[in-house]
């Protein structure tokens, strides 16, 4: 939302999307570029920033650490 800023045009479309925020940091993005807003729009947003802290991020188990296969160097024929 950075790239935006305040837009008061985006703020009835955010309702339906609040439900879909998965990370803490989207979560402090998003209340952040709320407060980016003038005061004059204080009243359409409190309720808005009030229902993102109310989010309750779903913890997803760790992602398990991958390794590559163990290199095999290429056999050289004896001679």
């Amino acid at each position: 939302m950075d790239f935006c800023g305040p837009c008061p045009e985006f703020l009835d479309l955010l309702p339906p999307l609040i439900a879909k925020v998965e990370s803490k940091s989207d979560q402090d993005d998003l209340v952040k570029w709320l407060h980016s807003f003038p005061p004059e729009y204080a009243s359409q947003i409190s309720h808005l920033v009030e229902q993102i802290r109310k989010i309750q991020l779903r913890k997803r188990p760790p992602t398990p650490l991958r390794l590559p296969p163990p290199w095999n160097p290429p056999r050289i024929p004896s001679p």
